[in-house]
């Protein structure tokens, strides 16, 4: 799976729960119309009301996360590289499992030692790059 391809699951997920909002918000209005206009003034139907409201917030909180996993997974290491930062070992392996090609260190994998263990050993910082 190449970086792009991660961006865009994560993405395609991000768009669905924008989808399921759109559609959410569709639904009072609708149930307003066809159940709740007998009623003078219109009353919003319980347990429908409650029901939508948590909805609202469980899809919105679908939404958060999921730009939050972006940011995790593929914004922030992504931006590390380019500054010549250190990544963490999620990070790490993200962009590897991204595709993205870092610095090859497999040649240079010691048997006790992790690829991570290696790209630690092989990091150098200098203290001159902020940022």
């Amino acid at each position: 799976m190449s970086q792009s391809a991660l961006v865009g699951d994560i993405r395609a997920i991000i768009n669905s729960a924008r989808d399921a909002m759109e559609t959410l918000r569709l639904l009072l209005p609708a149930i307003r119309e066809g159940v709740a206009s007998d009623a003078l003034p219109v009353q919003d139907p319980e347990p429908a009301t409650s029901l939508y409201g948590t909805l609202v917030r469980e899809l919105e909180l679908v939404e958060r996360r999921a730009n939050e996993l972006l940011d995790r997974l593929c914004v922030e290491p992504s931006s590390r590289v380019l500054r010549g930062q250190l990544l963490s070992y999620e990070q790490f392996h993200a962009l590897r499992c991204g595709g993205v090609p870092l610095p090859a260190v497999q040649p240079w994998v010691a048997p006790p030692l992790s690829e991570y263990d290696t790209y630690l050993l092989m990091y150098y910082d200098d203290g001159t790059v902020e940022g």
